[in-house]
């Protein structure tokens, strides 16, 4: 769910600089012990660097894994 809103958030951003932005994220359901403000700060920053250092035209990408009692996140641009 935070991963979802952390993209919409920055979507308009993407779409300023011509990026293509991908979501790869784990089907809702899980539950995960984290702290929400934390960890949706770790995910605006992990895309906002991405979406800055990518050239544009290019993709970036949010990869979400969950497994029992954990979650883990990937983000990647290509350039």
């Amino acid at each position: 769910m935070l991963g979802m809103s952390a993209l919409a958030d920055i979507e308009a951003i993407a779409t300023q600089k011509n990026l293509t932005l991908i979501r790869e994220l784990a089907v809702p359901g899980g539950i995960v012990a984290v702290d929400a403000v934390i960890f949706r700060r770790v995910l605006d920053n992990l895309l906002s660097n991405a979406i800055k250092f990518s050239p544009s035209k290019s993709q970036v990408t949010l990869r979400e894994w969950e497994w029992v009692g954990q979650l883990e996140e990937s983000c990647q641009h290509n350039s």
